[in-house]
């Protein structure tokens, strides 16, 4: 099997992303589904497009899953509402598409460390309304020049790219590590030693002129 689009969907419609145009999924919807599906092989899947959209009581571990051929996780976990599970090591290497991954999954905050996102062209609204995640990015390879990043972070909780990157969680280029604009603390407080130094060295030679 190469598609699982929408396997487990449960709403009237998907959101496409372009807010008019609606997908509907199989008729087969539930959202209560909560079984353990960690032992499927997943090697062959393409798309993971809406597979778990509306699926509110879904939170099993499938951390184990192959991904290697995986170009899309659009929408994957969509209003999944209980979904928390560690994916920190999905082979994401192909992902093109990861916009509105985990769109509204409220529960939703396992850190993602992922180093290699360069095949990634989309991240739009990826944790938008994710309102629990605080959790950071540095580290993830991006393709800056070709990543869509519109609201990836979009009401989320903290995500603090800033303090802890120097990037601002809607910058354009997230790639972009700040490391020319953020100082390092140490170099910093030699500085005001050195300054302050200085300072007291002049009074000091004053004083001893008179």
């Amino acid at each position: 099997i190469t598609n699982m689009s929408a396997l487990f969907a449960s709403e009237v419609g998907v959101d496409d992303g372009n807010n008019d145009d609606w997908v509907s999924p199989p008729p087969n919807c539930v959202s209560t589904f909560n079984e353990s599906i960690d032992a499927w092989d997943t090697s062959r899947v393409t798309t993971f497009e809406f597979m778990f959209y509306g699926a509110h009581d879904f939170n099993q571990n499938i951390s184990g899953w192959n991904t290697s051929s995986v170009r899309s996780t659009n929408g994957m976990f969509n209003t999944a509402s209980s979904f928390n599970q560690d994916l920190s090591a999905w082979d994401v290497g192909q992902f093109e598409d990861a916009s509105y991954m985990f769109f509204r999954a409220t529960s939703f905050n396992s850190e993602l460390l992922w180093s290699n996102m360069t095949a990634t062209e989309n991240l739009a609204h990826m944790f938008d309304s994710a309102s629990s995640y605080d959790k950071q990015f540095c580290g993830w390879g991006f393709a800056a020049d070709t990543t869509n990043t519109t609201d990836w972070l979009k009401d989320t909780d903290g995500a603090d790219y800033q303090t802890v990157c120097g990037i601002n969680p809607n910058d354009d280029d997230p790639s972009d590590d700040g490391s020319e604009e953020v100082g390092n603390s140490d170099d910093d407080e030699q500085t005001a030693r050195e300054w302050i130094g200085a300072f007291f060295g002049v009074l000091l030679l004053g004083s001893l002129s008179y």
